[in-house]
């Protein structure tokens, strides 16, 4: 995917579309770590905090007892 640098007030930056925004779990205010190569590129990674780590966890153990807790609900 190629993307254009856009000016943003005095600085320059590059918009990120919903798409990739959600597939790498990023909204507006998340922190991502950049990493310049040995080749030149640059790498952008999110940086997950406690909290995103739990929250993860969380869905994921929601989505894998989704019946016994809607049992339990009953």
């Amino acid at each position: 995917m190629r993307k254009q640098i856009t000016s943003i007030g005095n600085s320059a930056g590059i918009i990120l579309d919903k798409p990739i925004l959600r597939l790498l779990n990023l909204e507006v205010g998340s922190e991502v770590e950049l990493e310049l190569s040995h080749d030149g590129g640059l790498t952008l990674r999110p940086v997950k905090s406690a909290r995103q780590s739990v929250r993860e966890h969380a869905r994921s153990v929601m989505k894998k007892q989704d019946k016994t807790f809607r049992k339990l609900a009953e």
